[in-house]
């Protein structure tokens, strides 16, 4: 990346209707993970992580932000990455005495500004003032003035999760997308937000679509201490547990998504080989552990779901064979009513005609 571009790139305004230029995109790649950089031929591997980044620079935000420039925004992450133990109070501060033109904004602003720099570098949805709508209170990480951004991760989200002794168990094989849509009717949502990721509400389930903008983070040697790399790799694992690899039926549910949402491509390509230990699972062992009992407690309700429904197959045989049987009894039952019924009316056309 040359100086010229990157200076140039710095002093842009953040939010316009007008999207980066590609040169502008590789400045921001490298600039989100440092020691990364973007394809100059093919960056389409992050396009929907950049559409998404480009809504977020809409310029009807503009006025949600005491940020202005490129520069504003990475004096952020760079203040966050250079001393990890900083809290958010003593964060805001350091912000003011190194842009004391920032001094002019509303906490609010400068708060939004702070959730806007980590949510594009972790793909994480911290929340420093109360949100109006309660799901963004459920899905963000509460980020009180005495934590720093460090603590906050670790408390919610990177810390392993497991709140006793895994089960020595395994996950079904039928705890896949389109076995949970077919006999339980659990729908995915897909999000942006890593630590809403196996999230459950009703009976929608969230799963994170970025895996390039992840794999790329897990790349840049700044993020490890924030988002271990584990972390990471298990997030990959749960994407080809509940999407197989191997399962056609999958695949093609997956490229519908992708293509009737415009998910990222890079989804496809799920390199990791999925285990359904749940020893293996300590970061999403906790909601892993949820959406398997949630999908065993459920039963079918409907004769599409109970053919659907093979998990446990003596039930599904006794289930199958007291339907057929029923079926089979009322088709002999109406078998015989019709032959009673044609033997009355031959009965009564004899007895007319002599």
């Amino acid at each position: 990346m040359g100086t010229t571009v990157d200076a140039e790139f710095l002093e842009t305004q953040i939010f316009t209707n007008i999207p980066l230029s590609q040169p502008f995109r590789q400045a921001l790649v490298s600039r989100l993970w440092p020691g990364t950089f973007l394809d100059e031929t093919d960056d389409t591997s992050l396009q929907a992580y950049l559409s998404q980044t480009q809504r977020e620079f809409t310029i009807a935000f503009a006025g949600h932000h005491a940020v202005k420039t490129f520069s504003d925004l990475f004096l952020i992450l760079e203040l966050i990455r250079s001393d990890p133990s900083v809290c958010l109070a003593d964060l805001k501060q350091r912000i003011l005495d190194n842009r004391p033109k920032l001094d002019s904004a509303s906490p609010c602003q400068l708060s939004a500004s702070i959730e806007l720099a980590v949510r594009l570098w972790l793909m994480v949805s911290v929340k420093i003032t109360m949100p109006s709508h309660r799901r963004l209170l459920e899905a963000s990480l509460p980020w009180p003035d005495n934590l720093s951004l460090l603590e906050v991760l670790q408390r919610h989200l990177t810390r392993p999760s497991i709140t006793q002794t895994p089960g020595i168990g395994i996950f079904s094989e039928y705890l896949n997308v389109v076995d949970m849509k077919k006999i339980a009717n659990i729908r995915v949502l897909w999000t942006n937000n890593l630590g809403e990721h196996l999230a459950m509400q009703g009976q929608t389930l969230y799963i994170f679509q970025h895996v390039a903008a992840i794999r790329q983070l897990m790349a840049s040697p700044s993020s490890d201490l924030f988002l271990p790399h584990p972390l990471i790799k298990e997030t990959l694992t749960t994407l080809n547990l509940l999407i197989p690899h191997d399962s056609p039926a999958s695949n093609t549910w997956l490229r519908s998504e992708i293509s009737t949402y415009e998910l990222d491509r890079e989804l496809v390509y799920r390199a990791i080989p999925a285990s359904r230990n749940k020893a293996d699972f300590i970061f999403w062992h906790d909601r892993m552990d949820a959406l398997s009992e949630y999908f065993d407690r459920t039963k079918p309700t409907s004769i599409l779901q109970w053919w659907h429904d093979r998990r446990d197959m003596g039930l599904w045989w006794n289930y199958w064979l007291i339907v057929v049987t029923i079926a089979l009894a009322l088709f002999f039952g109406l078998v015989q009513s019709v032959t009673g019924l044609v033997q009355v009316f031959q009965n009564a056309a004899s007895s007319g005609g002599g």
